[in-house]
């Protein structure tokens, strides 16, 4: 509430409060009054008593003892006591105040009672009342001096009651008076007779009144408004107001007045009435001055914003707590088609219909309540039924008192960029359209192109191991050369649309860049030994010899870059730099160097060089061929590993090219070995391998290669032959072709996996090379896929692989969960076996004490299980890691960190159903781990 408004009736209250100690102390004197005209006629007839003792002294006896007797039976104090202060008689009222009147007199401070009986007689006064106060009352004594006789009557009367009132009125008006003089307002208090009954210094300050404000009490304010009218603007009008406020006698609050000085008073007028009688009235006078600068500054800027809003074309809307329209400016009227008039007064729900609906109206409601501003987009219509956008940006709207009173909206019309939005989502799906068809295009590509292609080398590289005279083996070099040289476009057109499609992923795995430069060198020596060049490699000492990074994607960056430079040299010599150019402890940023004393490049062809399928010259494609994606495409493998480019070159002098890249220092343990198992003529004996491939070069390549190793091979042409096969006979390993007649390698997949319930290793031999393949084969049940045309090597390592031991004993649903980790080899000891360095008794001591570890640790998981001490279960997994990582177990790396976390994770948040599927996960992995310990004799 105003707390001036709770002062004014405060004020009120006190006034009123008063007036009723005012009537109260008429009433008591009015009682006075008639006590003392009691006592008057007391007097009168002790005069007459007086009279008739003297007219009768032998009488003087008897009337003084009936005057005693009437003193007697009076209910107030009455005695009489002489000038000298002799008490001469006294009623029984006397007794109750005190046994003596000695003690009585002593309570009433005897010695001044004297005095002032004293300055009666010296002043001959007939009849004085003096007011005394004992321990616990008030009294008012009247005291009637007899001169005649010296002696004076006393007649008392209890005012203790009256002084309380008076008191608590005195403090009353104390308050009152406290509370107006400290008030930030002036105050000024007239009775109906316009006497000022209280006002404060501030009122005299407003009006330049030199009087303190406590000597104006009981002044006349009769002519105050013409005296001081030249205080204000309008002088006249000031005093014209002020009479007519007086006529009127109503209530008048927050009325503005101008002072010549340029300030402003705010003027309240409030009359007093007692029951239906006017009393008086109270004026209040407050500065508004500040207030009302700043409502002007307020004012200006409000009209400058909403001017800004009007330029900007952003319809402007404030509603109140009820949604209704309190105003809208031009713009958001002229968006939706209304005139100002129509809009205002009107539920912001018709206008902004249907977008507000009534949800969303409470829910809008709901943060202007809370002081939440929002954001929002909404689909209305127009006046005359347009579909329109608004873009809505709302916020609460406060009154003086931070009082959320409604909700003030900017709107943009957004209409154009909503069309626009639709006709980009439907090119966007255009495009997404346009990139499947292209993937498609590619997929039916790689396919048609790598099925004769992985026959071509194949067979190429079986009919180098028979006898051939030396022009077989020119005809057959020939033929593999250009096979190669096909291989090495589509590569590149597939890699391209692999970066393009932002598909390309980056390995993080340790190598040795001596052996990455070794191979290039390998692979390409023998194009510069044709052509007569000097292959070089020159590696600073400071370079680590093992790093982390993807030993691939920079094998593929050299051959791309050193390939270029061994095809456009037609002499001289062509080197490879690696050095280091900052270090760190942990990584190492490497800077290579292609150089090359080829044709080299003009300037104004430099800028195109890294453009795709471009090159330097037309003339060059004629010449050396190619697709103009190597470069392009080895600069955006850089800058994909997080490296940077540059070319320097002079046409007819060489070029320069060089790239830098980061790389985490590792060390031997970080290597990736891909080594081909012993006695290579051994490692797929008997093992049963079931072939699917629809083209006949291929199986052909396939079977001879396989049945090299020793395995013994089933052939189907197309999935439904292979169905019906693996229906009838058990095998320990599928190579499955994906695009086949009537049913492909996805179909016939998925059957063997759900229909017949089978869960050997199942690769997939596929041309698509595309991203995403891999990722499909292993989502639909497939173990691993293998891109043709495929090297040799890596083809029966892959086999080797997966032929390691057979998990026919693994539950299904396993298996669908994680695919890869339940048909992988068990276990790997490499680990154990370097850091044994060639002693087998320590492999053979870190098995056993796996075995012991492991089963009790089974055990404890059960028990922790049983109990759900979920907490126990994490921090045993924590122990069981490092065994399980050094045993090489990596179907479980993933699993036991899994249960850790969840272990030590919020309880409150646990999947129960995930941790007991990892748990009984475990539990079958190491218990089949530990028996094919015992099958092999490492136990």
């Amino acid at each position: 509430m105003n707390p001036e408004v709770e002062l004014q009736k405060k004020i009120v209250a006190l006034e009123q409060q008063l007036e009723k100690a005012k009537r109260e102390k008429k009433g008591l004197e009015k009682e006075l009054e008639s006590k003392n005209y009691f006592l008057k006629l007391f007097q009168e007839q002790l005069k007459e008593v007086d009279r008739l003792m003297e007219e009768k002294v032998d009488k003087k006896t008897l009337h003084l003892q009936s005057y005693a007797n009437l003193a007697l039976e009076k209910p107030d104090p009455v005695f009489r006591i002489s000038f000298v202060g002799k008490l001469l008689f006294c009623n029984e009222a006397i007794t109750k105040i005190g046994q003596e009147i000695t003690m009585y007199t002593h309570k009433l401070n005897f010695d001044t009672f004297l005095q002032k009986i004293a300055e009666l007689v010296e002043a001959q006064q007939t009849n004085v009342e003096i007011e005394v106060k004992t321990q616990n009352a008030y009294y008012s004594f009247v005291c009637v001096p007899i001169f005649k006789e010296s002696y004076i009557n006393v007649y008392g009367r209890d005012i203790t009651t009256r002084k309380k009132v008076e008191h608590e009125l005195n403090n009353t008006a104390n308050r009152l008076t406290t509370l107006i003089t400290n008030i930030r307002s002036g105050i000024l208090v007239e009775d109906n007779n316009r006497k000022i009954v209280l006002t404060n210094q501030l009122f005299c300050d407003y009006f330049n009144i030199p009087i303190p404000a406590s000597q104006l009490v009981g002044a006349d304010c009769s002519n105050s408004a013409q005296q001081a009218k030249y205080l204000f603007k309008d002088p006249e009008g000031f005093v014209t107001r002020v009479d007519q406020i007086l006529q009127d006698q109503q209530v008048v609050l927050h009325e503005e007045v101008a002072m010549a000085d340029g300030r402003f008073l705010e003027r309240d007028f409030i009359p007093i009435f007692d029951g239906i009688e006017y009393t008086g009235h109270l004026w209040k006078y407050e500065d508004i001055t500040e207030r009302k600068r700043t409502q002007f500054l307020l004012q200006r800027s409000e009209e400058k914003y909403r001017q800004i809003i009007e330029n900007m074309n952003l319809g402007l809307m404030e509603v109140d707590i009820n949604t209704i329209v309190q105003y809208s400016n031009l713009s958001f009227c002229r968006m939706l088609g209304y005139t100002q008039e129509e809009v205002t007064g009107k539920h912001a729900g018709h206008i902004l219909a249907p977008g507000l609906t009534k949800e969303k109206e409470n829910e809008i409601r709901a943060k202007r309540l809370t002081g939440v501003s929002d954001i929002y987009e909404m689909e209305v219509h127009t006046k005359e039924g347009e579909p329109l956008w608004l873009l809505g940006s709302g916020g609460p709207l406060y009154d003086s008192q931070k009082q959320v009173i409604g909700t003030t909206g900017i709107f943009l019309d957004i209409t154009r960029q909503k069309s626009m939005e639709a006709d980009l989502r439907e090119a966007i799906s255009k495009a997404e359209e346009s990139s499947r068809a292209k993937e498609i295009f590619l997929a039916n590509m790689s396919h048609e192109i790598r099925t004769p292609m992985n026959a071509i080398l194949g067979m190429s590289r079986l009919l180098h191991k028979t006898p051939l005279n030396e022009q077989q083996v020119s005809f057959l070099k020939a033929i593999t050369t250009s096979a190669e040289n096909l291989l090495v476009i589509i590569n590149d057109i597939l890699d391209f649309s692999k970066i393009e499609a932002g598909k390309m992923q980056v390995e993080h795995v340790g190598f040795e860049i001596q052996e990455t430069l070794r191979q290039v060198v390998e692979v390409l020596s023998y194009k510069a030994e044709e052509k007569g060049l000097l292959l070089r490699t020159h590696i600073h000492p400071k370079v680590a010899a093992v790093l982390r990074g993807d030993p691939y994607r920079l094998n593929q960056i050299f051959l791309n870059l050193v390939g270029n430079a061994v095809k456009f040299t037609n002499e001289g010599h062509i080197d490879i730099y690696a050095d280091v150019k900052f270090e760190t402890p942990q990584m190492q940023v490497i800077e290579f160097k292609v150089t090359d004393t080829g044709i080299g490049i003009d300037m104004e062809k430099m800028a195109h060089i890294f453009d795709s399928f471009t090159q330097a010259d037309n003339s060059i494609t004629r010449k050396f061929g190619g697709t103009g994606l190597g470069l392009s495409i080895s600069k955006r493998l850089i800058e994909l590993m997080g490296g940077s480019m540059e070319v320097i070159s002079e046409k007819d002098k060489g070029t320069n090219m060089t790239f830098t890249l980061g790389f985490d220092i590792g060390n031997s343990s970080d290597i990736v070995k891909n080594d081909m198992p012993q006695n290579d003529e051994y490692v797929l004996k008997g093992s049963k391998i079931l072939l699917v491939e629809d083209n006949e070069f291929n199986r052909f390549l396939a079977t001879t290669i396989l049945t090299n190793y020793g395995a013994i091979v089933t052939e189907a042409i197309n999935g439904a032959e292979a169905v019906r096969i693996c229906a009838l006979q058990n095998f320990d390993l599928i190579l499955m072709d994906i695009q086949m007649p009537e049913m492909n390698g996805y179909e016939a997949t998925e059957y063997i996996r759900k229909s017949l319930q089978k869960s050997l290793p199942i690769i997939a031999l596929t041309s698509n090379a595309i991203k995403g393949e891999k990722e499909k084969c292993l989502s639909l049940g497939m173990n691993d896929y293998m891109s043709k045309p495929f090297e040799e090597k890596t083809f029966i390592l892959c086999c080797a692989s997966w032929l390691g031991k057979k998990y026919e004993n693994l539950k299904k649903e396993n298996f669908l969960n994680i695919p890869q980790a339940s048909y992988q080899k068990l276990y790997n000891l490499s680990i154990l076996k370097e850091f044994s360095r060639g002693d087998q008794s320590f492999v053979q001591k870190m098995v056993t004490i796996f075995q012991d570890t492991s089963t009790e640790a089974l055990v404890q998981l059960r028990e922790y299980q049983q109990a759900e001490n979920w907490a126990a279960i994490g921090s045993l997994a924590h122990k069981m890691k490092a065994s399980i990582d050094n045993m090489g177990i990596q179907s479980l790396k993933n699993e036991i960190r899994e249960i850790e976390t969840l272990g030590k994770g919020d309880i409150q948040q646990l999947d129960i159903d995930r941790l007991n599927e990892l748990i009984n996960y475990v539990e079958e992995v190491i218990n089949q781990v530990l028996h094919s310990l015992k099958e092999e004799e490492l136990v």
